[in-house]
């Protein structure tokens, strides 16, 4: 059971920060990226997708709903 709420509580703290911060974090994914030598592509290349704010979104939004689900089986299975 106390997987559930570290599992579920996890998934909601994560999926609100890369909701609610894309733009910051994308852009520091990028810097952190580019200083460790990894070749970035721009974000108009189809493999440039990866590195930005609206990615990210999508993450935290996928995060935040299974986050969710995660929370209603742990407090319907208790």
């Amino acid at each position: 059971m106390a997987e559930l709420w570290a599992f579920s509580g996890t998934a909601l703290v994560l999926g609100l920060v890369l909701t609610v911060f894309a733009g910051p974090v994308a852009a520091w994914n990028r810097r952190a990226s580019t200083k460790l030598g990894r070749g970035v592509a721009k974000d108009s290349e189809p493999s440039g997708f990866l590195w930005t704010a609206k990615y990210l979104r999508i993450v935290g939004g996928v995060m935040l709903v299974f986050g969710v689900a995660v929370l209603i089986k742990g407090l319907t299975s208790a």
